[in-house]
């Protein structure tokens, strides 16, 4: 427990830095916030080993919040994170720290979400071929440009309708 304890102690000093280093105006070039969307992927990433759910919570936390401050900050690079975030969603064992993820960006950040709509509609028309969990994620995710945005709202519908009546 103490080294739990101690780990997230440094994190947190180390999570307070990063979130000074995206409110920076150095933020703002491109190799910077190409590498903190990778850090933020890289946290993303990690396997949760037996015995350590709780390390892999905190870091997944930590990586979802880097992507959220950084699109708040730095809206073109939303594009490329969601596609990121779908690709994993679509191809990947363990998702659901990258549903979680999607989840936080689609509440806190609805309106720049809502810019690159087109990606989450391509995520609701995969929503078929994912396991019934990961579906229902994703569309719990989603939910909140769902009620922004008739084009989601229309796309969610067909998918069901046609996920329904397939079975």
């Amino acid at each position: 427990m103490r080294r739990f304890s101690e780990f997230t102690e440094k994190t947190c000093k180390n999570h307070n830095l990063l979130k000074k280093y995206s409110f920076s105006s150095k933020c703002g070039q491109p190799d910077a916030e190409e590498g903190l969307v990778n850090l933020a992927f890289i946290l993303l990433q990690y396997k949760a080993m037996p015995n350590q759910e709780a390390l892999a919570d905190a870091l997944w936390g930590y990586g979802s919040s880097i992507l959220v401050q950084l699109c708040k900050r730095q809206r073109h690079v939303t594009g490329s994170v969601l596609q990121r975030l779908s690709d994993f969603i679509l191809t990947g064992s363990s998702v659901l720290q990258f549903t979680r993820c999607l989840a936080e960006m689609c509440a806190k950040l609805r309106l720049v979400v809502l810019e690159k709509q087109t990606l989450i509609i391509d995520l609701i028309g995969n929503v078929f071929f994912f396991a019934p969990t990961v579906a229902r994620n994703v569309i719990v995710a989603v939910m909140p440009i769902v009620l922004l945005a008739p084009s989601v709202c229309n796309s969610l519908i067909l998918t069901l309708r046609k996920a329904a009546f397939s079975r």
